[in-house]
């Protein structure tokens, strides 16, 4: 996983987040850590509200990769965009 690919990665993975991207508009195209916050956070939060199991394993197992990625852009997204955003919740 790369950050150069890592919207590609996130709309593959969870191709229902499609629409979600193309409602945002071009303004986060190419822009991973916009994309992140804006797209994948709130999905996980809907995921979590819902108990959603399946997906919930789906979405530890893609931020896993993230984790891991040798690309240290990648977990830097992964950190700021999506754990800081989700740290801030109260609930």
């Amino acid at each position: 996983m790369t950050y150069d690919g890592l919207i590609e990665e996130l709309l593959n993975y969870f191709p229902l987040l499609w629409e979600k991207y193309k409602d945002e508009g071009d303004y986060i195209e190419g822009l991973s850590h916009l994309c992140y916050e804006i797209v994948f956070v709130p999905f996980i939060r809907q995921t979590c509200l819902d108990a959603e199991e399946d997906k919930m394993r789906l979405i530890c197992d893609f931020m896993e990769q993230m984790a891991i990625s040798e690309d240290g852009m990648v977990s830097e997204v992964l950190a700021v965009s999506v754990l800081e955003s989700l740290l801030g919740e109260q609930k």
